[in-house]
């Protein structure tokens, strides 16, 4: 009971939205009218068979073409993004893996000179980590 009076006598706690009693802005009503007057133009020629059917059609055709035009265009400049990131991405691991052979290469050469700079007799065995450090 004493919660009833802390709302004031309301079943919720908080008060009703006033958005829903707000005023639309005038470029959105301007909008709204332009969308009306496109989509009774079209409800008109769509209802009068006799009434430039050709023009309608032709007027799809177009934008379809258009739009397959720009999305080939789009898919033609993604793809040739893709190739030159593939390009880019190739030579730099191909310059890595020169890098690697390299540092192999000079390790190898290291462990040879070092293995030939080891004298010891021939009844001594040479330790590992003297050969491979």
């Amino acid at each position: 009971m004493t919660e009833s009076f802390d709302r004031g006598g309301r079943p919720f706690p908080y008060t009703r939205s006033k958005t829903r009693w707000r005023k639309r802005p005038n470029d959105e009503i301007k909008y709204l009218r332009g969308e009306l007057i496109e989509l009774e133009k079209l409800k008109a020629a769509l209802s009068n068979p006799d009434s430039k059917p050709i023009q309608l059609k032709a007027g799809v055709d177009n934008r379809a073409k258009a739009f397959r035009k720009l999305n080939d265009e789009k898919h033609d400049e993604k793809l040739s993004a893709a190739l030159a990131e593939n390009r880019k991405l190739r030579a730099m691991a191909a310059g890595r893996v020169q890098v690697a052979k390299a540092l192999q290469d000079a390790i190898d050469e290291h462990v040879r000179i070092r293995a030939q700079k080891i004298s010891c007799s021939d009844d001594a065995v040479v330790p590992t980590e003297l050969i491979f450090v």
